[in-house]
């Protein structure tokens, strides 16, 4: 008869990577955003307007936020 032991942190350590990479992921695209960037290519998106298409990828310019006081 054999016995396999797991330590008690190994099963969470999927979801703590998974996590991670979320949080990293959001971060990216944040940056993105607030750059004037085309959140799916990164095509630098600010002398076009909202409702237009970005050239490289062809999804929809984003409005612009207003900056936070």
């Amino acid at each position: 008869m054999y016995y396999f032991i797991i330590s008690d942190w190994l099963p969470g350590l999927p979801f703590l990577a998974l996590g991670g990479w979320l949080l990293i992921r959001y971060e990216f695209l944040a940056d993105r955003l607030s750059s004037g960037r085309c959140p799916k290519c990164g095509y630098d998106l600010r002398a076009h307007r909202p409702g237009e298409k970005c050239p490289e990828c062809g999804s929809p310019v984003p409005t612009p936020k207003d900056p936070e006081k």
